[in-house]
């Protein structure tokens, strides 16, 4: 059976001007993804936020 959920997690997104990288960062879930632009960063973000979700699925764990 396949379930589908829709949940709204708060994500910061910020550039380094120092080393010109973009984050997008789920404090929430403690996980970030990063690009050299605003929309690389949160693609990276959803494909990380997608692989944590899968390895909580496949592992039973839970965010407590």
């Amino acid at each position: 059976m396949e379930a589908h959920i829709e949940i709204a997690i708060p994500v910061v997104v910020f550039n380094d001007d120092d080393e010109n990288i973009w984050y997008a960062h789920s404090p929430v879930l403690d996980i970030t993804g990063y690009g050299r632009s605003e929309d690389e960063a949160k693609e990276s973000f959803a494909i990380i936020l997608q692989e944590t979700m899968d390895y909580m699925v496949t592992h039973d764990t839970r965010i407590c």
